[in-house]
């Protein structure tokens, strides 16, 4: 903590960067889980690594769940972070281009961050021994770790000029774009193998 706030630049709490933060969707009936191509990813917390959303663990929710206003209020974009906040928590994830348009689950952390601030900077801090050491520190339970919104806002970000938070943003993104485009490679290889049959 005391090196954070030595930082040559601005220390602000996550709190004064977020426009909103709540839990992730609790759908808890197993009966709205569909195919891939006939739902919604629905993003577990299983899927959250530090190397970004691990698309072998998304299960897929019913299209006509759309209309829900647990779904419609944890329905993602580029401007989300999703953070576990219950077993293995305080991991950080930005939404890759090929799942906009998922949904959050319960034991996430659906966080939408201020429009002049760079998400991928913010889930490279997170995922920071800086962030990391603050995020086990809020953590409570003794059986199942868990992060509260309330607490997650007093986390305190080094937050450099737009510039240098682009830098560093840029080479998560890169990755996670990466990550997605490489998917998609895959599903078109995949599509075009079924096409022999």
């Amino acid at each position: 903590m005391e090196k954070i706030e030595k930082s040559k630049y601005s220390v602000v709490n996550f709190g004064d960067i977020i426009s909103t933060v709540h839990n992730g969707a609790n759908i808890d009936d197993s009966s709205i889980y569909v195919e891939k191509k006939q739902g919604i990813p629905y993003i577990l917390v299983k899927s959250i690594t530090k190397e970004g959303i691990n698309f072998e663990n998304l299960k897929y929710i019913k299209k006509s769940l759309e209309t829900d206003k647990d779904v419609i209020k944890n329905t993602v974009d580029e401007k989300n972070i999703v953070m576990t906040r219950a077993g293995n928590s305080g991991i950080a994830a930005n939404i890759p281009p090929d799942l906009i348009g998922g949904v959050a689950s319960g034991f996430l952390i659906n966080i939408k961050i201020k429009n002049d601030i760079d998400p991928y900077y913010i889930v490279s801090f997170l995922n920071s021994k800086f962030g990391q050491m603050q995020l086990e520190r809020i953590s409570s339970g003794s059986i199942l770790q868990s992060i509260r919104s309330s607490d997650l806002k007093k986390i305190k970000i080094i937050l450099p000029p737009k510039e240098i938070q682009n830098t560093i943003g840029e080479k998560l993104k890169g990755a996670v774009y990466a990550a997605a485009a490489a998917r998609t490679k895959i599903e078109e290889a995949d599509n075009d193998i079924t096409k022999l049959i």
